[in-house]
């Protein structure tokens, strides 16, 4: 932003906030403060208190003490519908989007206008389609929320936003599931945004989206606000070791040897969206897979897991012909599978930890009876072994930070001994610390035997992790690379056919 006339006002403000839960004190004092016109960055640990924050500041939870100040409204609580009147506008990872609404639909729900009882369609038309053009959409295109990218989709909830004049707008890991492409496009608008005026607190663990966006930067441990500092005078280092309270020291991952082929595919296809698919998983083998949304790669994992069929070509585990026909048969094959959606896919929420860790592999006695002791023994030792938090098989996945439930997930298959594992952007919403840990498992995984294929479109984990590295696009595998070729210019010539700069330039005229 740089100017100081800027910052003498303040859209936002949160000061010494409380929460707590029982005996867990989710915020302990915490402060922010956001200046009109900035982006401001929000970053910290799962458990820091981000989610809390944020949820206090749209109006969904009330504070047990603290004060609030969202433009020249001052108090301890506002409601969801009062922060909205306010001009602040909160935009979740998960879309609240209809899916079968269409765009200027969606825009207008719930402020549709009317005069004598009747609706003013056509005003309601073109206030819309002002906004969403505003953010690079087609307010005449004939499609559906649910038929909109995941980029597309934030883009419409911003379009929300400024239809309801939001002053302030809270974006929580508006990337996690956005390419290169799409997060550039991303970035234009929200640069757009501020130069409006519109303040916008972005949330999320890449930290080096965070420090590319942001004016300043505010970091959270333990319910408390850390550090705010300029993002141009920060950087990742500085930033970890405020999340963490150390410099985080990454360990070396790859000395280990190749074992024998697992698992083989030969001109793997399903119809035009994978096509010729060839390559061998060794035991003690990571295999990274990149590429850009829609490029096939979470389809591969959901074919070799029996959640989608193949109709061309073989695939072999251990010599033998494996086409599983459902997810079942490929865990009886020891075949695993972490999704890239573990709230959707891998988890049951409002079950216990250790229900989830133990559910593909149910341990029985001789009467066919579950052996809960047993099993609640073995579930903690793994929850231990991971550090998750808190290591109670009791604990439920729905109050777990995200890292915490990756662990989760990831447990399930150490449990079921599983021979290939397939894990979909594992590092996606969880925080550094956690994801080293994650990382460590992975390598842990590796040198006892199991073959993995590690699915990211973060360049720089495939390069902490993988021995080679297959980039894929528009349904086939494009490229092969070796452990020291892995280079963002690499990965995205063969992802797009273009480099970065060409990338960037495009996404900009």
């Amino acid at each position: 932003m740089g100017e100081e006339t800027a910052r003498t006002t303040c859209a936002l403000v949160a000061a010494d906030l409380v929460k707590t839960y029982g005996a867990t004190r989710a915020l302990d004092g915490a402060d922010l403060e956001v200046a009109a016109g900035e982006v401001h960055g929000l970053v910290g640990a799962n458990g820091a208190g981000k989610s809390t924050l944020v949820k206090i500041l749209s109006g969904a939870i009330r504070p047990d003490s603290g004060e609030l100040g969202i433009g020249d409204w001052q108090g301890s609580h506002a409601s969801p519908r009062q922060a909205q009147e306010l001009g602040l506008a909160t935009i979740y990872q998960e879309a609240s989007l209809v899916p079968s609404l269409g765009l200027i639909a969606n825009v207008m729900l719930g402020r549709e206008s009317t005069r004598g009882g009747f609706l003013r369609r056509r005003r309601d038309r073109e206030s819309s389609a002002e906004v969403i053009r505003r953010v690079g959409l087609d307010p005449t295109a004939r499609t559906v929320a649910g038929e909109l990218s995941p980029a597309e989709q934030q883009l419409l909830e911003i379009a929300k936003a400024l239809h309801r004049e939001a002053r302030v707008i809270i974006m929580d890991e508006p990337t996690a599931a956005l390419g290169i492409e799409d997060t550039v496009r991303l970035f234009e608008v929200i640069k757009g945004l501020r130069d409006a005026g519109v303040s916008v607190v972005y949330i999320s663990h890449r930290l080096d989206d965070v420090l590319a966006i942001s004016d300043r930067i505010t970091v959270m441990r333990d319910g408390r606000r850390v550090t705010t500092v300029e993002a141009d005078e920060s950087d990742e280092a500085s930033l970890v070791k405020a999340m963490i309270g150390r410099a985080l020291e990454r360990q070396e991952l790859r000395a280990r040897s190749r074992g024998a082929a697992v698992l083989e595919l030969r001109r793997v296809g399903q119809g035009t969206r994978l096509r010729n698919i060839s390559f061998t998983l060794h035991a003690g083998e990571v295999v990274g897979v990149t590429g850009l949304v829609g490029s096939g790669r979470s389809r591969l994992a959901r074919v070799l897991f029996g959640a989608e069929p193949f109709d061309q070509g073989e695939m072999f585990l251990e010599g033998e012909p494996y086409r599983p026909s459902s997810p079942a048969k490929a865990i009886a094959r020891g075949v695993a599978l972490v999704p890239e959606d573990r709230k959707r896919d891998a988890l049951l929420l409002q079950q216990g930890a250790g229900k989830n860790i133990v559910l593909a592999k149910m341990i029985s006695n001789s009467l066919g009876l579950l052996r809960l002791k047993r099993e609640n023994q073995e579930a903690g030792a793994l929850m231990r072994r991971l550090q998750v938090k808190p290591p109670l098989p009791s604990a439920l996945p729905a109050s777990m930070s995200g890292g915490n439930q990756q662990k989760v997930s990831i447990a399930r298959w150490l449990h079921a001994e599983a021979q290939v594992l397939v894990l979909d952007e594992p590092g996606q919403g969880v925080d550094i610390a956690a994801k080293e840990q994650i990382f460590e498992v992975i390598h842990e995984l590796a040198v006892q035997g199991c073959a993995l294929l590690v699915i990211s479109q973060e360049i720089e984990e495939l390069q902490q992790i993988a021995d080679r590295v297959f980039v894929m696009r528009r349904g086939e595998i494009n490229a092969e690379l070796a452990a020291d070729e892995v280079t963002e210019h690499r990965v995205v010539e063969a992802a797009m056919g273009a480099t970065i700069e060409e990338t960037v330039k495009g996404v900009r005229a």
